[in-house]
């Protein structure tokens, strides 16, 4: 399925070059894998750091065999001096581009780690393979390690090295539907070191101990099916003589019809791949083997194991068998040799009834094999089940049935006594004004009758009876007795004392809140009534950051208004407000309250670096200098801030001072190895909300190409902030094109952002859906919301309620409830939609679109009442989306609340001015019997029809209503020209 005329171009950049001496000319050539021939540049003249900016391209066809070459052969780089003399090379696998169109720049060191570099990068205009390619292909590869449990003719005596061994070894590895066998010769007999004892340590052979050390770690109880034999390997049986092979390993690239052959082979049994084995005597002139046949062995390669779900990698070890097919060519001879070949003893063979060698002895063949994707990929976890609406709606307690301390129990108690003796007083004085001035006699008079009215109608009594249980509460709280002995008079007195104090003070709070109550801040007209006693500035924060999640900036900008309107004391408030007008590109009101926040909370470094970056944004430097050292000394330790300096007095031209700033960076990562690099695409991260697009942008160019992904995100964004859609979405697609899988996620989030903001609500769904697939929990809670609006929009509920209650789950919201509730509502799940729609109430009873959809719910289920209840709210609230207020008045026609439908119409007509609007609202005024009216409409709702797109069934309704209400009113002559 692999076609050949199906090409891609591969481009190899050597972009620099670093560490050479001062004053060397050079160029580099490349070898690239489908050329023999390698490329060179032209001579760069005189430079310890010459930039090449070469390029070499390569076609890559997309078949097997081609695929299987680039990943087997690297690219090879040279650097060669004027005369074209090595100074050294370097290699660059190409396999990552199988699944990427770009790889990050790297430098390639020549040899040693102090000498020269190249600065190289790869790229090409797409994948080689798609994501459903590479979930059907695979890189198989395998490595021939050694043979174990030698029959007892092929071992050495005690005494003899490898060299006295007569016989070398060749294995050759067939795999199915690959015609080229792998041939891989000079295996040799090697003597593992002897056992350790308590007076010697044993002698230092690093192969051959090494080798010993992991077959018995890997086959320790490793069982063995290969063939009919099982068995179980303990390390004795493989610390004996072996045969081992050195590089024989296999690499292929198995296309789609390969990596299915391979996967039905296994399933049916079959082994994919088959090892033959071979000895041939050293000196060819000088030993004839005439047992050649009899040792000839074939070792099937069971790779059942790889069918294990997820699994990349089989240590395995096959049985190995007689190769009976196997015919025996002696090697050619060297003809002027004066004696021929001396042949050896002849073994007996099974014709003699002489078992196998190999297969008595129990051969086996050790092989490791890899894939890099699993032949049985793990299926994708299903997504958790939705709880119930009621289990993620948190329980409340409202304020007023919430227990109170015993001091609050005592201040409410004594407020409430204070203004029953007021209501007494009144009472018994009801002609006499409270600031009368008539002499002190007369309001002693006015008292003794008071205290004589309140002793008489038992009102003391009363008073006393409230107060005893709160009294009993704070006496427990500030005589708490270490024991439980009898006090002494001075404790006791003590206690007296205390407890006199501690209600005296709290009665004196009392009255100071009863007589002059705290100035109340100005009340916000967007912020929710809290049922859970949270600040209003809080709430405001909440909603001005859920508002900017879902591109609603106007909405934003309110709240974060009203939040410093109502807190103005509060420095948090006015740095959101700041960094959000940064965003949104209103620099000049930014300033102002940057300014503002500074004024009350100077320390803060987040505020200085935010006025600090907005100077420098807009060209006054020399203030910014000072503001950003103000945030640099107070944060010295901060590399990313050294950076901004840098870049800051690099506009300004100061040079000296830039290498300072960079210098004193450096030594702060002096232990990284990654230099500073990685920093300065922190840095523009860190400016990206603050809207300083020139420091951004030039953090990310002297990045140097560290996360080459990243920067195209920033670069995006900052187009975002600038309004430029259209060319952010054709960054962030080619982005999309060249992220590997795990960091595609973000990509796609940020270019349906895009697309969603152009209005390509389509496009938008479409990318959002790919992003949330490639997304691990937790899920992004704004894709989700993002996600549920659009499928809502589209008429898919179902998936709708999916996203909008997962997003509740994760991080609830009024808006993810909401959502929830709208969904709910169209698949008509009345009971939850209302479960929904009461806790997004409960988030912000001043979201008019909650208290719309409300209200169509109450209509929809009769609850007629409570529907114009909600209604009156939505009015009130400035409630301006006319397709809801259509809806909501057709329900309320339907029950028959012509008034209140005529007034949705009416409204909706505002907003949404259309033909079937129009016709809906004659259709309520004729209910009520307003012909005239009725009229009028259904001739404005004909009128829009007949220039309205597909609105020729409302022409038609219109028309046959006009007749009949013109007969009604006794028109005839009329009725008859429609």
């Amino acid at each position: 399925r692999f076609l050949a005329t199906h090409m891609a171009a591969l481009q190899v950049t050597v972009i620099a070059a670093r560490g050479l001496p001062a004053g060397a000319t050079s160029c580099v050539s490349i070898t690239l894998p489908f050329s023999n021939e390698p490329v060179d540049s032209e001579l760069v003249a005189e430079e310890g750091a010459p930039a090449f900016n070469f390029s070499a391209e390569c076609i890559v066809a997309r078949d097997d065999a081609s695929l299987t070459r680039l990943v087997t052969t690297p690219v090879v780089i040279r650097l060669l001096d004027a005369d074209k003399a090595p100074l050294g090379e370097c290699s660059l696998s190409l396999e990552p581009m199988l699944s990427a169109s770009l790889m990050d720049e790297e430098w390639l060191p020549l040899g040693d780690a102090d000498g020269p570099t190249l600065l190289v990068s790869v790229s090409a205009g797409n994948p080689i393979l798609t994501e459903d390619e590479l979930e059907e292909t695979t890189i198989f590869r395998s490595d021939i390690l050694s043979m174990h449990r030698l029959p007892t003719t092929t071992l050495l005596d005690e005494g003899q090295a490898e060299a006295d061994h007569l016989f070398t070894y060749t294995a050759v590895m067939k795999v199915a539907g690959i015609d080229k066998p792998f041939t891989y010769s000079g295996g040799t007999i090697a003597v593992p070191p002897p056992a350790a004892t308590e007076e010697e340590e044993p002698a230092p052979d690093p192969e051959a101990a090494t080798e010993g050390r992991e077959v018995a770690a890997a086959t320790k109880s490793l069982a063995v099916d290969g063939a009919g034999v099982k068995d179980v390997l303990v390390e004795e049986e493989l610390t004996g003589q072996y045969i081992s092979w050195a590089g024989a390993s296999t690499t292929l690239f198995l296309g789609v019809d390969a990596y299915n052959r391979m996967r039905k082979a296994i399933e049916m049994g079959e082994p994919p791949a088959t090892v033959y084995i071979q000895r041939q005597p050293k000196n060819v002139n000088a030993v004839l083997d005439t047992n050649a046949a009899r040792y000839a062995a074939i070792s099937a390669l069971d790779l059942a194991p790889l069918m294990e779900v997820d699994t990349t990698f089989h240590a395995g070890r096959f049985a190995v068998r007689h190769h009976e097919e196997y015919e025996h060519v002696p090697p050619p001879t060297d003809p002027k040799a004066k004696k021929g070949p001396v042949p050896l003893p002849e073994e007996p063979s099974e014709a003699d009834g002489a078992p196998h060698p190999y297969e008595a002895a129990r051969t086996l063949l050790r092989v490791d094999v890899r894939t890099s994707y699993p032949l049985n990929p793990r299926p994708p976890t299903p997504p958790p089940p939705l709880p119930k609406t009621t289990d993620l709606i948190p329980k409340r307690t409202l304020p007023a049935l919430a227990p109170k301390t015993a001091g609050a129990e005592f201040e409410s108690q004594v407020e409430d006594i204070v203004e029953s003796l007021a209501a007494e007083w009144s009472a018994l004085f009801p002609h006499t004004k409270p600031d009368t001035a008539d002499g002190e006699e007369s309001k002693d008079t006015r008292r003794r009758e008071l205290l004589y009215q309140l002793n008489s109608s038992g009102q003391y009594f009363v008073f006393k009876e409230k107060l005893k249980r709160s009294v009993v509460r704070l006496a427990r709280e500030v005589g708490k007795r270490p024991t439980g002995e009898a006090p002494d008079a001075d404790t006791l007195q003590s206690f007296y004392n205390e407890l006199y104090v501690a209600l005296t003070k709290r009665m004196h709070a009392a009255l100071d809140t009863t007589f002059f109550p705290p100035v109340e801040p100005p009340k916000a007209p967007s912020a929710p009534d809290s049922a859970d006693g949270t600040p209003t500035a809080t709430s405001l924060a909440a909603l001005a950051a859920e508002a900017e999640t879902l591109f609603q900036f106007d909405e934003a900008a309110t709240y974060h208004q009203e939040r410093v309107a109502t807190s103005p004391q509060d420095p948090a408030g006015w740095l959101a407000y700041t960094t959000f007008l940064l965003r949104t590109g209103e620099r000049a009101k930014a300033e102002e309250c940057a300014r503002e926040a500074l004024a009350l909370e100077p320390a803060s470094v987040d505020a200085i670096l935010a006025y600090g970056a907005t100077l420098a944004s807009r060209g006054s430097y020399e203030q910014a200098e000072i503001f950003l050292k103000a945030a640099l000394d107070a944060s010295p330790g901060d590399v990313q801030l050294w950076l901004l300096i840098g870049l800051l007095y690099e506009r300004m031209e100061r040079r000296r001072d830039t290498r300072i700033a960079l210098k004193h960076a450096a030594g702060l990562v002096q232990h990284e190895e990654a230099g500073v690099q990685p920093y300065y695409m922190a840095l523009a991260r860190r400016l990206l909300p603050l809207g300083a697009a020139p420091l951004v942008a030039r953090s990310v160019e002297l990045s140097a190409g560290v996360d080459a992904i990243g920067a195209a995100m920033v670069r995006a964004e900052l187009l975002l902030q600038g309004g430029e859609c259209q060319a952010a979405e054709v960054a962030l697609a080619d982005a999309a094109e060249a992220a590997p899988k795990p960091k595609r996620a973000p990509v796609l989030t940020l270019l349906g952002h895009a697309q969603l903001r152009q209005q390509k609500s389509e496009d938008a769904r479409a990318t959002y859906e790919r992003a949330l697939a490639l997304c691990r929990d937790p899920l992004p809670v704004p894709l989700l919301l993002q996600l549920g609006a659009l499928a809502h929009a589209a008429g898919d509920a179902d998936r709708a309620r999916y996203l909008f209650l997962h997003a509740c789950r994760l991080e609830p919201s009024c808006s993810s409830w909401l959502g929830a509730g709208k969904a709910c509502l169209a698949l008509a799940k009345y009971v939850e939609a209302e479960e929904c729609l009461c806790e997004a109430n409960m988030r912000n009873n001043r979201q008019p679109a909650v208290w719309a959809q409300l209200a169509l719910l109450c209509a929809r289920c009769d609850r007629v009442s409570e529907a114009e209840q909600a209604l009156e709210q939505t009015v009130r609230l400035d409630f301006a989306d006319g397709h809801v207020l259509q809806q909501l008045g057709t329900a309320l026609l339907e029950c028959g609340r012509w008034r209140a439908a005529e007034d949705c119409f009416r409204r909706a007509a505002l907003f949404t001015p259309s033909a079937l609007t129009q016709k809906l609202l004659a259709d309520a005024q004729l209910e009520q019997h307003a012909y005239k009216q009725a009229l009028g409409s259904y001739k404005n709702a004909l009128q829009v029809a007949t220039a309205e797109e597909g609105a020729a069934d409302v022409a038609a309704a219109c028309t046959a209503q006009v007749k009949i209400v013109l007969a009604h009113l006794g028109r005839p002559e009329e009725a008859a020209a429609y």
